[in-house]
């Protein structure tokens, strides 16, 4: 009967998040954060080596523009969540988002100057957030309705669909001269919408409404919400692979209700508080930026390995990049809770 209970307290989540105390400790959503930085890992280090298994490409293909793409999603409605749940849309405005975004631009540069192996593409994500909170509390700060956002940031991001995964669907646009100078040079710039207003913006929005508007609803319905969304997921990620041609999968239309159904059942679960939780959430920031940075010196080395000596590991690639880059961020997580090693916070905070 007390496991019963214990699992039922913890599936009871028909309440709504503006009801809890400000104190109140979200440690599902830390732990979500954290696997959701193993998900990461796998869009940027391939899991299954080619060479020792035949379904690894097609299994990699999957892990990574399907199952995977839910985590930048999750963080972006996390840290709008997280943002407003401190303030109220009404006393919301460009002002209160400076020391929140001062401290995103100085951990882009800090990283920026790190990373230096040339692989800082992930970072995209951090100007992104940064960007987005800006036009966020910019629209709130001139009184502008929640409906009329939500209209504007839903149009954005179905324009944003077409110049990721919706691509294919516009590339006879091309042949007209007047959407090719606008497609073409868009694409110079900016390469893909996942970099801009289109994608972080609407996620954002929806935290932010998670934090301030009394939505609540049973485990059941948010369970099922999200099972039926991922499969609609899928099934928008199969149909645009075999009839279309994306530019990249980044941005579905699905990833929408999958991302708020996720969220609201790892904003409800209740996990005993425990210092685990706020080390967790270090090091999951850490592995985060990290796991390029240490994926290209196991590269490295396995080529080393395999030229010099003929010892061939390159199937233990993914495996050895992630044991190294959750060492690395425990220790630099220890370390920075040292005086002398307090810099190191930067890193993470």
């Amino acid at each position: 009967m007390a496991i019963k209970k214990f699992v039922y307290d913890k599936l009871d989540i028909n309440y709504s998040l503006t009801d809890l105390p400000d104190g109140y400790k979200f440690n599902c959503i830390d732990l979500m954060k954290f696997i959701c930085a193993f998900l990461v890992c796998i869009i940027h280090i391939k899991p299954f080596a080619p060479d020792y298994f035949i379904h690894a490409d097609s299994l990699n293909f999957f892990l990574k523009n399907y199952f995977c793409r839910i985590a930048v999603p999750f963080y972006f409605m996390t840290s709008g969540f997280l943002l407003f749940r401190k303030t109220g849309f009404e006393d919301f405005g460009i002002y209160k988002v400076k020391p929140y975004c001062l401290k995103l631009l100085r951990m882009i540069g800090v990283w920026t100057v790190i990373l230096f192996v040339g692989y800082t593409d992930h970072l995209w994500y951090l100007i992104s957030l940064v960007v987005s909170i800006v036009i966020l509390g910019y629209l709130l700060d001139k009184k502008i309705s929640i409906k009329n956002i939500v209209v504007c940031c839903f149009i954005l991001y179905i324009i944003g669909l077409f110049g990721d995964s919706y691509y294919g669907f516009i590339r006879p646009l091309k042949d007209i001269t007047l959407f090719r100078i606008i497609i073409s040079g868009y694409d110079t710039i900016f390469e893909t919408t996942r970099n801009s207003i289109f994608f972080g913006l609407i996620f954002v929005l929806m935290g932010a409404i998670m934090a301030n508007k009394k939505i609540n609803m049973s485990f059941r319905v948010a369970a099922i919400g999200f099972f039926v969304s991922m499969i609609l997921l899928f099934a928008e990620f199969y149909l645009l692979k075999h009839y279309s041609n994306p530019k990249d999968y980044n941005m579905f239309l699905f990833l929408l209700p999958a991302t708020f159904f996720l969220f609201y059942i790892a904003s409800h679960i209740k996990l005993p508080n425990s210092i685990v939780y706020k080390k967790i959430r270090i090091v999951g920031v850490l592995i985060y930026f990290l796991h390029p940075f240490v994926n290209f010196f196991v590269v490295l080395g396995i080529k080393f390995l395999k030229h010099r000596i003929g010892f061939n590991l390159s199937f233990l690639e993914f495996i050895i990049s992630i044991i190294l880059v959750i060492v690395v961020s425990i220790i630099i997580e220890r370390l920075s809770k040292l005086e002398k090693f307090k810099w190191l916070r930067y890193l993470y905070s």
